[in-house]
């Protein structure tokens, strides 16, 4: 039998060979196709129906919104690094409103540990009706470390902790979550050609540590990226004259954001959709898909300046609660539980089923100031005990402070102590101002040098040794 022989391929051409054979015929043909305006006409529409056709399987498969779950809120109760409130606490279950989402929306600081802008929004696309909440960076949250405030938790149990809590103040997590680096809100701005506002007064303040530089005057202006992010971050001047309180500072923020809002709809802008995707790509992070956002973008096209509603959490912007790490009183906002529910089923809940006390896990801080919660349940079981406020804050004095009980040990892990505030001096927040160096503590005197002993004799009478001088006092007073 025959041995089979496998053809010989022949070498494939390159591209330019394969282009000198055929640009000839291909250009007879091209000619031909638009010999005539009959036959221009038609090719030129036949292009067209192809790139149509091509543009709408795109738009089809790659932009279109995103699907989300018709029973049951299946976010996280706890995690693993933090019990939270027990399991049994009941969640939202049922059908949800047609085409409703919510986002929670971050801005991180310099370092990317604290998140001290969070927003929550809610887009109604059936209604057209979108909603923002600004969460206020120092609301207390069941948390079972010392400083419970809430721009505290990404840092420690990430993404999935902090929709968790956040569940616990509104009574549902979130659906997405959109985190926002300080260089995509600068080049948004410079990209939509800055943004007008009206400055509410005058702001100067400068932070080498975080490159900061503030200096706008009041009144009417258009703000660029940089100058726009000094504007939403500033809290009071360098000569520490009085500004904003945290509510003041959402307030500016929301208003900008309007502003901001407006500027990005305007026609002239809708042409800068890639510049807006480069800077998704670079500067945000999120769970969104670019077609789920760019659904969402094309939605929100048909949005009015009236249509955008902006809300600050109801609460007391005033509490305090004792710190076992620095020894003094913390500044917190607590909830006003009545008021939050009333708004967030006006306007943030996305389920048919309303949102009720039995969903939330409210903090509060009782007379004697130990700290309590709505769900009954407090993860620092420390701190739902009277503090003991009898130990002082640390003194500038060079008289090391008290050591603690050995059951008031705090470790590491326990406590994390909380970055510097953008915006604020270096220090930690509601600390006191730094030690000045202590005086040195004079020289003890020297002790006497007793006088030679007489020569031995048989009973021999032995000096009387002489009083120590007295050790001075601390702080290098005398007693």
């Amino acid at each position: 039998m025959a041995e089979h022989k496998p053809e010989r391929l022949q070498p494939r051409k390159t591209l330019r060979e394969f282009y000198e054979e055929n640009c000839d015929e291909a250009w007879d043909q091209i000619c031909e196709t638009f010999g005539s305006p009959k036959k221009w006409l038609i090719g030129t529409l036949a292009v067209l129906l192809i790139a149509l056709s091509v543009g709408a399987v795109w738009y089809i498969s790659v932009v279109r919104a995103p699907k989300l779950p018709n029973h049951g809120d299946s976010s996280p109760i706890s995690t693993p690094d933090d019990p939270g409130v027990p399991t049994e606490q009941p969640s939202l279950s049922g059908e949800r409103k047609k085409d409703f989402y919510t986002f929670l929306v971050l801005g991180t600081d310099k370092s990317e540990s604290n998140t001290d802008t969070i927003m929550i929004v809610a887009y109604d696309v059936a209604n057209q009706d979108l909603s923002l909440m600004s969460i206020p960076r120092d609301t207390m949250v069941n948390v079972k470390w010392d400083i419970k405030k809430i721009n505290s938790v990404y840092s420690v149990l990430g993404m999935d902790g902090l929709k968790t809590h956040l569940k616990k103040l509104i009574g549902f997590a979130p659906d997405y979550y959109v985190k926002v680096d300080l260089e995509a809100f600068v080049e948004v701005v410079d990209l939509i050609g800055g943004v007008e506002v009206d400055v509410p007064r005058q702001m100067d303040y400068e932070d080498p540590w975080q490159d900061l530089k503030i200096h706008l005057k009041p009144g009417l202006q258009k703000l660029n990226g940089q100058q726009a992010m000094g504007l939403v971050r500033w809290r009071h001047n360098d000569d520490y004259t009085k500004g904003y309180d945290d509510k003041g500072r959402m307030e500016t923020q929301q208003m900008f954001l309007k502003a901001m809002f407006k500027q990005c709809l305007a026609l002239k802008n809708w042409s800068k959709i890639s510049g807006y995707i480069d800077i998704f790509y670079r500067d945000v992070e999120s769970d969104l898909k670019l077609g789920e956002m760019l659904w969402f973008a094309q939605k929100a096209m048909s949005l009015q300046t009236e249509d955008f509603n902006t809300f600050t959490m109801p609460g007391n912007y005033n509490a305090s609660a004792w710190s076992r790490t620095y020894h003094n009183y913390q500044s917190y906002v607590t909830v006003f539980v009545g008021e939050m529910l009333e708004l967030v089923n006006a306007h943030f809940n996305p389920y048919q089923q309303t949102v009720t006390s039995a969903e939330l896990d409210i903090m509060s801080i009782n007379a004697d100031g130990s700290v309590s919660s709505t769900s009954g349940y407090v993860a620092d079981s420390r701190a739902a005990q009277t503090p003991d406020t009898s130990r002082p804050s640390p003194e500038p004095t060079p008289e090391p402070a008290p050591q603690p009980e050995p059951d008031e040990t705090e470790t590491p892990t326990d406590e994390p102590v909380p970055d510097p505030e953008p915006g604020e001096p270096t220090e930690p927040a509601d600390n006191p101002e730094p030690e000045p160096a202590p005086e040195p503590a004079p020289e003890p005197a020297p002790e006497p040098t007793p006088e030679p002993a007489p020569e031995p004799t048989p009973e021999p009478t032995p000096e009387p040794t002489p009083e120590p001088a007295p050790e001075p006092a601390p702080g290098g007073e005398e007693p």
